[in-house]
């Protein structure tokens, strides 16, 4: 992002004049000699945007048993290194049937990486499928942070079977506060169609993993 404090990375047209120490000699000569609205070439600084939010919505219904829940406490463990690197706060919920929010001194999305990760390889699996109910807590905690970069990783490896299975509601509030769904479909099957909606119109990517020719897990990219 462009920040004035931040380190030179291109270029830009001048746009304040406190900041005329970063303007090019040579072009500011030259603007200086013959002056015009044009104004004279400076550096453009940015930083790299870190900090954030993130929440890791994991699907822990039968199905989900076996090989499928320890891919995704490897996965999860993985985000978490991302998100201790990049200072991001982040919230964990576990769902099948209903919505499991995880909380650190009642606080959702919080920088307490070791615990997160504990509980993350501890799950049991059983129940059915509802995305509507994780969808809608993790919105609500989002909205209770105010933070300018907000990501959810969902992980799953069936269709909703409870719950509004079109989740057209969570959709719309998702988009209307910026929050960027990235969804992971875990299967050999082709991959359900609200996934790849849900992803596409909040700004997220979509993903699926499956076991390769020889056996071991495989993750691509679909949109």
């Amino acid at each position: 992002m462009k920040d004035y404090g931040g380190s030179p990375r291109s270029w830009s047209r001048l746009e304040d004049f406190s900041l005329f120490d970063d303007v090019d000699p040579v072009d500011s000569a030259m603007w200086l000699s013959h002056l015009n609205p044009k104004m004279p070439i400076a550096v453009l600084r940015k930083r790299k945007l870190k900090g954030g939010a993130l929440a890791v919505i994991r699907d822990i219904s039968s199905s989900m048993t076996g090989s499928r829940a320890q891919w995704s406490s490897m996965l999860i463990l993985g985000l978490i290194r991302i998100a201790r690197k990049r200072r991001m706060r982040i919230g964990y919920l576990e769902f099948n049937h209903q919505s499991t929010k995880f909380l650190k001194s009642r606080v959702f999305f919080n920088r307490s990486y070791a615990m997160i990760g504990d509980m993350a390889s501890k799950c049991r699996c059983s129940g059915f499928t509802n995305y509507q109910l994780p969808l809608l807590d993790a919105i609500k905690e989002f909205r209770a942070v105010y933070d300018r970069i907000k990501h959810v990783v969902f992980i799953t490896d069936g269709r909703p079977t409870e719950g509004d299975r079109e989740i057209s509601r969570e959709i719309k509030l998702a988009q209307t506060d910026g929050i960027a769904v990235h969804s992971i479909y875990i299967g050999k099957k082709e991959s359900p169609e609200i996934l790849q909606i849900l992803s596409k119109k909040t700004g997220g990517s979509h993903f699926q993993v499956g076991p390769d020719e020889f056996g071991n897990l495989r993750l691509k990219t679909l949109t």
